[in-house]
């Protein structure tokens, strides 16, 4: 179904910024639809979905290579890096550079 279809989307695009309207006009469904399934079906919103994939990505990225955490930021599709920092704090309880430090 879309909800399948928008997973899919979001997957292989993780590394862009990915907005609802992409994702909606990909799976044939209308935004208010593809938000109401995709909460139905999982238990989060659309966006909580792209944050929680990019912030895993990020750690994968931070604990196996020595991107430095701009580049990280930048491969995520995220326009600034405070914003990505800030993001990562949320998700981990620690800024990127303790993460990889410990």
């Amino acid at each position: 179904g879309c909800v399948q279809s928008a997973l899919e989307f979001i997957n292989n695009n993780i590394n862009k910024k990915i907005d609802l309207s992409a994702i909606a006009e990909h799976t044939f469904v209308s935004r208010s639809t593809l938000t109401n399934k995709f909460k139905k079906e999982l238990n989060i919103t659309v966006l909580e979905y792209i944050q929680r994939q990019k912030m895993f990505l990020a750690g994968q990225i931070l604990k196996n290579t020595n991107l430095t955490v701009a580049q990280i930021s930048e491969h995520l599709g995220y326009s600034e890096q405070f914003y990505f920092s800030r993001c990562f704090k949320q998700s981990f309880g620690m800024s990127p550079r303790e993460y990889r430090n410990q």
